[in-house]
């Protein structure tokens, strides 16, 4: 790409993997971002968490508790949300923290920063729909409505195929490269290894410790049945932002983690009894509940951020603003494919892992222009806007 006089820098705040735009970013006068997008945990009715960490900074990465009377419980001591996020409640009298903005109706006074006073529900209607509409908004399979499985049992064994193996695409690998389809139970015994490719309807799936979970392309697990669902017990889950959604369709209890590395997923489960999200885990994605519990040590992340939001001109009038022709680097980007800018698309060259190069396509002088970007996890708006010179 042919040297510019002046080149700008934007280490830009994206929520890729999240396919939904996010039309502003939240201003210094905290406005409530009702997106549901820009949740990382949701639940509907009550959420209660110890020291847990959301390193992500906002907009977005948020989390909240939507109907009206929903509680919200912290370890005050020890509960962090980075700058720019949001924790929103009905009642937070139980809760506090370091946090970065506060919408709570009552208490709230235990938390860094002053609380607004807001209107619920969150999703603007309380009903089951609702809930169901914003699990949708999610990449991957919308959620079942009704969930039917099918009749067959597959078991996978430590260092074995599938259980008939006629059900496993690759034979002799030493895992279960499951064949993507209807069943009845999905058997993941301990330390079996399971690769998914696709969208499965299973009545229960079943994990014991030590499993290894491995999800190719964009993969949709329904599970149907009331029985629990329980994910990772000192296991791994090797999945791509925006690639791996789980629709649990029961009342059970849905167990997530235990001294694992990085679960990454999007799960909805409205009906749920609780999904408790066990100790020691890493959390990257969106967790959508009837009610949410956090043990100890987790850490929540939201896909496709950057963690370094700036716009940093290096113009040689400090103008503040580039005119069409010029280049706009774009940082912490990984796996976006197309750019546009004002609604054209741009020029860009990758320029490191997580870099692109940009030139500013021929747009009306004087525009504040709108960066939309695409990626693995869909198609978003960044949360800044790019002045083009009059």
């Amino acid at each position: 790409m042919a040297s510019l006089a002046r080149h700008s820098r934007m280490a830009l705040l994206l929520l890729l993997g999240m396919g939904f735009p996010v039309l502003s970013p939240v201003p210094a006068s905290a406005q409530l971002d009702a997106n549901p997008l820009s949740y990382h945990l949701l639940a509907r009715e009550r959420l209660s968490t110890k020291n847990y960490t959301v390193v992500t900074p906002g907009p977005g990465c948020n989390v909240g508790v939507v109907n009206h009377g929903g509680l919200l419980t912290t370890d005050s001591s020890s509960f962090s949300m980075a700058a720019g996020t949001q924790i929103v409640a009905d009642d937070c009298s139980g809760a506090g923290g370091n946090i970065g903005e506060c919408f709570c109706n009552t208490g709230g006074s235990n938390f860094s920063e002053t609380c607004s006073s807001w209107t619920p529900p969150l999703l603007g209607d309380a009903s089951d729909a609702a809930f169901i509409a914003a699990c949708d908004l999610l990449p991957g399979d919308a959620f079942p409505t009704p969930c039917s499985a099918g009749t067959q049992t597959v078991v996978i064994e430590k260092n074995a195929d599938c259980a008939p193996l006629s059900l496993d695409s690759n034979p002799g690998n030493n895992q279960c490269d499951l064949v993507a389809g209807d069943y009845d139970v999905i058997d993941l015994e301990k330390a079996g290894t399971l690769q998914l490719n696709g969208t499965y309807t299973v009545n229960a799936y079943e994990s014991g410790k030590n499993t290894t979970l491995i999800v190719l392309g964009s993969t949709t697990l329904n599970v149907c049945s009331d029985a629990g669902l329980s994910f990772a017990d000192k296991g791994s889950i090797n999945a791509s932002c925006g690639e791996f959604r789980v629709n649990y369709a029961g009342t059970g209890v849905v167990n997530m983690g235990n001294k694992q590395g990085t679960i990454t997923m999007d799960l909805c489960a409205p009906f749920a009894e609780k999904l408790r999200l066990r100790r020691g885990n890493t959390l990257e994605g969106h967790f959508f509940a009837q009610a949410i519990s956090s043990d100890h040590s987790n850490i929540g992340r939201c896909c496709g951020a950057a963690v370094n939001a700036c716009l940093c001109f290096g113009a040689l009038d400090g103008s503040g603003c580039v005119s069409p022709g010029e280049t706009v680097s774009l940082t912490d980007v990984a796996g976006i494919t197309d750019v546009s800018i004002c609604g054209s698309a741009a020029s860009c060259t990758s320029t490191g892992v997580d870099e692109i190069d940009c030139v500013v396509p021929s747009v009306p002088a004087g525009s504040s222009c709108e960066i939309e970007v695409t990626g693995t996890g869909g198609t978003s708006l960044v949360p800044a806007s790019l002045n083009i010179c009059p």
